[in-house]
């Protein structure tokens, strides 16, 4: 997304931190330390053994891997999203420097609120690790807890208010003037493909969290199925949402061609059946009439939505993948136990 003139510099904390590209060796180490962070404090503790052997070491891994999850996957949406702008500039009529202008406006973020975020969601952390009270008795697995914590809520509460925020620049992108093909939806899928990563994202982060924490006893419970087709529901929804506003100017722009090209065809059709009438039919407006007809038939079939079968399909199959997740789990655990 660095094409325009106000590509030099980045548009929020958020980018600075998380969406530039970092050598393999950065993410590596940082994942090391992240994930191994608990297995120490536990070994500090005198309780390394017991950690592993009883399986709780899965409940000090969500913080941890729930943080790299969104760390290592914002340069992804990053990249995606740039690919959204660049296709879309393809029929935006505006030159450049006045292109990168709307679009440094509509990225920009105070970094007093991203602060401020980040602060909420830290405290949220603090709470949501010791019920507020703060350890009462000091170990380095409950310091562990409490910092990983903390970070994973600030962290998680940043993603989603620049998710938001961000909203604003496909906004922003469909109120300029466009020269749009309603019958050429190419320069719009691009759109389509950053809302299926959206929700592949959301799942993903679900599948972690399912994977890590959730009790296989809760399977037979109404409240794991309730749980999971609302998970199901919020991942159409998040698919949906992102693509709203390009549906909504495609939709426009088709209701603009079909209605004059639907009463011509009407009028074509009435003055033909009128001279078929008076005995001086021609048959060149048929031959007219039935071109236009055809015109017509594409202009109803063209997509206002900018997905295709293909997205459709990944996300559909996507939303059992948190399931087949947690029944192989089952499956591993039954293994390891015969």
């Amino acid at each position: 997304m660095r094409d325009y003139p106000r590509m030099n510099s980045y548009t929020s904390l958020f980018d600075r931190v998380n969406s530039r590209r970092r050598p393999w060796w950065v993410n590596l180490l940082v994942c090391g330390i992240l994930l191994g962070l608990p297995f120490a404090a536990a070994a500090l503790d005198g309780e390394l053994e017991t950690f592993v052997s009883s399986g709780k070491f899965r409940i000090f891994m969500i913080f941890p891997a729930i943080t790299l999850y969104v760390w290592l996957i914002s340069p992804v949406m990053d990249r995606v999203s740039g690919e959204m702008v660049r296709s879309l500039r393809t029929v935006i009529e505006l030159d450049d420097e006045s292109f990168g202008q709307v679009l440094w406006q509509a990225e920009r973020i105070n970094p007093l609120y991203e602060l401020l975020v980040i602060g909420m969601g830290a405290v949220l952390g603090f709470w949501a690790t010791t019920g507020g009270a703060g350890l009462n008795q000091f170990t380095w697995l409950g310091l562990e807890l409490l910092i990983s914590g903390m970070l994973m809520y600030g962290i998680l509460l940043w993603t989603v208010f620049v998710a938001i925020y961000s909203t604003r620049v496909n906004a922003a992108l469909h109120r300029l003037p466009m020269r749009i093909d309603i019958l050429n939806p190419a320069p719009f899928q691009a759109v389509g493909k950053q809302s299926l990563l959206l929700a592949l994202v959301f799942i993903g982060g679900m599948t972690l969290s399912l994977l890590l924490a959730f009790p296989v006893t809760d399977l037979s419970s109404p409240f794991f199925w309730f749980f999971y087709v609302a998970m199901i529901l919020t991942t159409a929804t998040i698919f949906l949402l992102g693509m709203r506003p390009t549906h909504q100017v495609l939709a426009e722009v088709k209701r603009q061609e079909l209605e004059p090209l639907t009463q011509k065809i009407n009028q074509a059709g009435r003055a033909l059946a009128a001279s078929w009438e008076s005995g001086m039919a021609d048959s060149q407006m048929a031959q007219n009439i039935a071109a236009l007809a055809l015109y017509e038939q594409r202009l109803q079939a063209a997509r206002t939505w900018p997905y295709d079968t293909g997205m459709l399909r990944t996300l559909f199959f996507s939303v059992f993948i948190p399931l087949a997740t947690i029944l192989l789990r089952i499956l591993v655990e039954v293994l390891f136990r015969s």
